[in-house]
Protein backbone atom coordinates (compact mmCIF):
# COMPACT_ATOMS: atom_id res chain seq x y z
CA UNK A 1 0.00 0.00 0.00
CA UNK A 2 1.34 3.47 -0.92
CA UNK A 3 0.67 6.76 0.81
CA UNK A 4 1.13 10.26 -0.49
CA UNK A 5 2.31 12.70 2.14
CA UNK A 6 2.28 16.45 1.80
CA UNK A 7 4.71 18.40 3.96
CA UNK A 8 4.72 22.18 4.27
CA UNK A 9 7.45 24.23 5.84
CA UNK A 10 7.18 27.83 6.95
CA UNK A 11 9.78 30.23 8.24
CA UNK A 12 8.10 32.72 10.52
CA UNK A 13 11.03 34.96 11.38
CA UNK A 14 14.72 35.09 10.68
CA UNK A 15 16.17 32.62 8.24
CA UNK A 16 16.44 28.87 7.94
CA UNK A 17 19.02 28.43 10.69
CA UNK A 18 18.86 31.52 12.90
CA UNK A 19 16.08 33.38 14.68
CA UNK A 20 16.28 37.17 15.04
CA UNK A 21 17.21 38.70 18.38
CA UNK A 22 14.07 39.50 20.34
CA UNK A 23 13.71 41.75 23.38
CA UNK A 24 10.69 43.77 24.54
CA UNK A 25 12.72 46.94 24.03
CA UNK A 26 12.96 46.08 20.31
CA UNK A 27 9.18 45.69 20.03
CA UNK A 28 7.99 48.66 22.10
CA UNK A 29 8.12 52.06 20.43
CA UNK A 30 9.20 54.99 22.62
CA UNK A 31 6.85 57.35 20.68
CA UNK A 32 9.31 60.20 20.47
CA UNK A 33 9.34 62.72 17.61
CA UNK A 34 11.62 60.39 15.62
CA UNK A 35 9.30 57.41 16.03
CA UNK A 36 7.70 55.77 13.03
CA UNK A 37 4.40 56.18 14.90
CA UNK A 38 4.77 59.80 16.00
CA UNK A 39 1.67 60.71 13.95
CA UNK A 40 -0.64 58.59 16.15
CA UNK A 41 -2.13 60.65 18.95
CA UNK A 42 -4.80 60.75 21.62
CA UNK A 43 -8.11 62.55 21.43
CA UNK A 44 -9.32 64.13 24.66
CA UNK A 45 -13.07 64.50 24.18
CA UNK A 46 -15.29 66.48 26.57
CA UNK A 47 -19.07 66.26 26.39
CA UNK A 48 -21.52 67.56 29.01
CA UNK A 49 -18.94 67.51 31.79
CA UNK A 50 -17.69 63.99 31.02
CA UNK A 51 -14.33 63.10 29.52
CA UNK A 52 -13.70 60.41 26.94
CA UNK A 53 -10.60 59.27 25.11
CA UNK A 54 -10.02 58.07 21.57
CA UNK A 55 -7.24 57.93 19.03
CA UNK A 56 -6.47 59.74 15.83
CA UNK A 57 -3.80 59.84 13.16
CA UNK A 58 -2.29 63.13 12.01
CA UNK A 59 -2.51 63.25 8.23
CA UNK A 60 -0.92 66.71 8.07
CA UNK A 61 -0.54 69.79 10.26
CA UNK A 62 -4.24 70.56 9.74
CA UNK A 63 -5.93 67.17 9.44
CA UNK A 64 -6.56 64.34 11.91
CA UNK A 65 -8.29 61.10 10.92
CA UNK A 66 -10.39 59.36 13.58
CA UNK A 67 -13.31 56.96 13.86
CA UNK A 68 -16.81 58.39 13.64
CA UNK A 69 -17.91 57.05 17.02
CA UNK A 70 -15.40 59.43 18.65
CA UNK A 71 -17.43 62.44 17.51
CA UNK A 72 -21.02 61.11 17.27
CA UNK A 73 -22.24 60.44 20.80
CA UNK A 74 -25.96 60.63 19.99
CA UNK A 75 -25.68 58.20 17.05
CA UNK A 76 -27.45 60.41 14.53
CA UNK A 77 -24.74 59.96 11.90
CA UNK A 78 -23.33 63.49 12.21
CA UNK A 79 -20.58 64.99 14.37
CA UNK A 80 -21.90 66.48 17.62
CA UNK A 81 -21.46 70.26 17.74
CA UNK A 82 -21.14 70.54 21.53
CA UNK A 83 -17.95 68.47 21.84
CA UNK A 84 -14.63 69.93 22.88
CA UNK A 85 -11.76 67.89 21.46
CA UNK A 86 -8.03 68.18 22.08
CA UNK A 87 -5.50 66.23 20.02
CA UNK A 88 -2.28 65.21 21.79
CA UNK A 89 0.77 63.88 19.98
CA UNK A 90 2.92 61.29 21.78
CA UNK A 91 5.88 63.55 22.45
CA UNK A 92 3.70 65.38 25.00
CA UNK A 93 4.79 68.75 23.72
CA UNK A 94 2.08 69.12 21.08
CA UNK A 95 -1.56 69.80 21.92
CA UNK A 96 -4.12 71.05 19.43
CA UNK A 97 -7.73 72.12 19.78
CA UNK A 98 -10.00 70.58 17.14
CA UNK A 99 -12.07 73.42 15.67
CA UNK A 100 -13.97 71.68 12.87
CA UNK A 101 -15.19 68.15 12.27
CA UNK A 102 -15.92 67.01 8.73
CA UNK A 103 -17.99 64.00 7.79
CA UNK A 104 -16.98 61.92 4.79
CA UNK A 105 -19.68 61.89 2.16
CA UNK A 106 -21.42 58.54 1.69
CA UNK A 107 -20.83 56.79 -1.62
Amino acid sequence: MNFLLSVSYAIQAGDEFKLPTDFPSLRIDDLTNNSAYAFTGALGISSSGRDYYGSGAALSRNWVLSAGHNVDFNDDGSPDSWLTIDYHLPSGSSRFLVVQILKRAAK
